[in-house]
């Protein structure tokens, strides 16, 4: 015998529900009362289920947000190293446009990368 104690549980149900009931019960020669169990343990499962995929999108879209937001800080901490240099050199000449360029595509790249590891 199981140890598992059994409780009652009623509810109001629609007439074509019951009639239903009957019929998957009697087709499957099972009780209504096992139909029941059945039923619910059914519709537990698929619950279960459909909560399980809703904390994986959750989880994926934090880790996007996340990914996004490194990017972001990324993009600031590089920018603030930029102002500490330029900042540093005070009144001196001001570096050619091309070095420059290159530096701000390699910060982008590194903060892409950053990112990238977090995802």
């Amino acid at each position: 015998m199981s140890s598992t104690r059994k409780r009652w549980i009623s509810a109001e149900v629609d007439s074509r529900l019951i009639a239903q009931l009957e019929r998957e019960a009697e087709a499957r020669g099972i009780s209504r009362s096992e139909a029941v169990r059945r039923a619910l343990q059914s519709w537990t499962s698929e619950a279960m289920e459909e909560d399980e995929e809703r904390i994986t999108r959750a989880q994926a879209n934090h880790r996007q947000l996340m990914r996004r937001l490194e990017f972001i800080v990324g993009m600031i901490r590089e920018q603030d190293r930029r102002i500490e240099r330029l900042a540093g050199r005070g009144a001196g000449p001001e570096p050619e446009v091309e070095p420059r360029v290159t530096s701000e595509r390699g910060a982008l790249a590194e903060a892409r990368k950053r990112a990238r590891r977090l995802g």
